[in-house]
């Protein structure tokens, strides 16, 4: 079956097609009168289901005209609609030759139940006469219906109209103002609406600038053009200035025709105020990221730096131009690629802060920190990545820790070397006490003398490891450095080989310090015995003395010692050296490169 529907509101006509074509139905549509006709004319439909407030001709003139037609006449007329209802209504329709007459619309789902139960089509007819006394005075109470409808709806758009805050301007083509929206405009600009009709909307605005602004991006175009929002400076009836946003747009009528212009105007003084503030915090926690001696970068998904403060930039000695958009891996690691281990890359996966050490080529250690920043969605949007330059730290975490190992070896030592002094004195005595009984040619005289020496260096051994252990009573008085140096000279002399040269340069003057003298001769020997071993093919020993100053600067850089006049004593030879893993291990106790045998490591 074909059918003809005929229906303006879209959305109950195409409810009606579906149903139709469910049931196998060929379904024809349209949406006024006199193209409902048209499409009849042309494609001689089986049925016709019309509504009947339709525009440009009606459902009761396009009932009348198809049963006037000779070759339209036949055709079944179902008349849907509940504009025109009543008793009345219903018999002006069947008279005119309608099938059926549904006074209030049908669901959708049960019109073809309906079209099944039409069986017969009325034959009955009225008088062009009656029709026309029927028709008008039907038509005249419909369109006061709908009169009163539109006023109705008119008074609720002007309810909604009025209260809303923000301003509402209808002006004409040259912006003379038409309407303004209360009590938003006394409000905001302190104008009513008497003061403003029939008034150039320029009264609004504060500068000329603003008003040829608005003009030619909106208002003074004559066709439709796309609104837009625009930021101007208005001014209050009071002359206060203010900042605004004005959404500016033409006015059309239902066909589509510019008829004036509308400005929705918004006050953002308060926004605006809130966003200095907001610069002003934001330029207070930019100075304080500036500050902080860390690297901070803020990375984005795609690895690259949206964000670095003024200490990475400095350590990178780089313009921010050339950081800002390059990827971390190049800036920080120069790398071609993504590190595939990282805190970026962990806290991006994981959604939690991350924390690595790396190490750079320099040697330097750093600790890396991350944190995600995530959106109003919970999606991550970037990581923020904090990197501290702990070198110093762990080096004295390391010195902490050799520390601890060297006191608990001083005290082992300590304790040892006393018991060990204790067992050497009565050796020395019983020693002692043979020579005494001893004739002076007795043989074992010699033997006696042997293992007195050997008490000695033995006594010698015990006085370094009380000194390591720090409970060797150091005898301190002013002592002139130089003096001892020279004093010092020939048993240096007697300690080197004859293939290696010494050479002493002592400042000028006296250089007085406190320090036991035979521990400086004890250092002095230690360290011409070591250079003598470090110069097989021979070499020069160089020890000189000189006065210096140790200022602030030096202690800060150094992380040890006191500011003060000092008196220094280098001692340079031209050996082998030494590996950077031996120079580490200088200052441990009982640690020597010699052979078993031949050093104690406590020189």
């Amino acid at each position: 079956m074909k059918v003809l529907l005929v229906e303006y509101n879209d959305s109950y006509r195409e409810q009606v097609r579906k149903a139709l074509e469910e049931k196998g139905c060929s379904v024809l549509e349209a949406k006024n009168g006199l193209e409902a006709f048209e499409m009849a004319d042309l494609h001689l439909p089986d049925l016709i289901i019309s509504g009947g407030f339709l525009p440009i001709m009606d459902g009761i003139a396009l009932l009348k005209r198809i049963k006037t037609s000779k070759n339209l006449q036949r055709i079944p007329f179902i008349f849907n609609s509940n504009f025109y209802k009543g008793e009345r209504e219903k018999r002006l329709v069947l008279s005119l030759g309608a099938d059926a007459v549904f006074d209030e619309k049908i669901k959708a789902e049960q019109i073809w139940d309906e079209i099944t139960k039409i069986t017969t089509i009325s034959t009955d007819k009225t008088s062009e006469i009656e029709f026309l006394r029927h028709y008008n005075e039907i038509l005249s109470r419909k369109l006061m219906e709908v009169q009163l409808k539109f006023l109705y709806e008119q008074m609720q758009f002007l309810n909604l109209y009025n209260s809303i805050r923000d301003v509402i301007i209808v002006s004409d083509h040259n912006r003379n103002i038409v309407k303004a929206n209360q009590p938003a405009t006394k409000e905001v600009f302190g104008y009513s609406t008497e003061e403003l009709v029939g008034k150039n909307a320029r009264i609004l605005f504060a500068d000329e600038e603003g008003y040829r602004y608005t003009g030619k991006e909106v208002y003074d175009f004559k066709h439709y053009v796309k609104g837009k929002i625009l930021q101007v400076n208005y001014r209050r009836k009071n002359g206060e200035v203010f900042p605004a946003e004005v959404y500016a747009m033409k006015l059309v009528d239902e066909r589509g025709q510019v008829i004036g212009n509308i400005g929705v105007i918004r006050d953002i003084s308060e926004r605006i105020q809130v966003e200095e503030q907001l610069k002003d915090i934001n330029k207070q926690f930019n100075a304080l990221l500036n500050a902080l001696p860390d690297r901070i970068a803020l990375i984005s998904p795609e690895w690259k730096i949206l964000w670095a403060n003024d200490f990475s930039l400095k350590y990178l000695g780089l313009e921010k131009e050339k950081v800002i958009g390059r990827f971390c891996y190049e800036i920080w690691h120069n790398r071609s690629e993504a590190c595939q281990m990282c805190a970026v890359r962990e806290s991006f996966q994981t959604g939690k802060p991350a924390l690595f050490n790396v190490t750079t080529p320099d040697k330097r250690i750093w600790e890396v920190r991350t944190f995600p920043i995530k959106n109003e969605k919970e999606e991550i949007s970037s990581v923020l990545s904090i990197s501290r330059d702990i070198t110093v730290q762990k080096q004295l975490e390391e010195q902490l820790r050799q520390a601890q190992k060297m006191e608990a070896i001083g005290q082992l030592a300590g304790g040892v070397a006393h018991d060990f002094n204790n067992i050497l004195t009565a050796i020395m005595g019983y020693a002692t006490l043979l020579q005494m009984k001893m004739e002076d040619n007795n043989i074992v005289r010699h033997y006696t003398n042997l293992i007195l020496s050997l008490i000695e260096k033995a006594t010698a051994l015990t006085t370094s490891l009380l000194a390591f252990s720090r409970k060797q009573i150091f005898n301190l008085k002013p002592e002139n450095i130089n003096q001892i140096i020279k004093n010092l000279e020939k048993i240096l002399l007697r300690v080197l080989r004859e293939d290696i040269e010494l050479k002493i340069y002592l400042a000028k003057g006296s250089l007085i310090s406190m320090v036991d003298a035979a521990q400086i001769e004890h250092v002095l020997i230690n360290l011409a015995t070591n250079a003598s071993d470090a110069m097989p093919n021979g070499g020069i020993l160089t020890i000189s003395t000189d006065l210096v100053d140790i200022d602030e600067e030096y202690v800060k850089t150094h992380g040890y010692g006191k500011a003060g006049k000092y008196v220094l004593i280098s001692v340079e030879d031209t050996g082998i050296g030494m590996e950077q893993s031996v120079k580490e291990r200088i200052f441990e106790p009982f640690f020597t490169t010699k052979e078993i045998g031949k050093g104690t490591g406590l020189g």
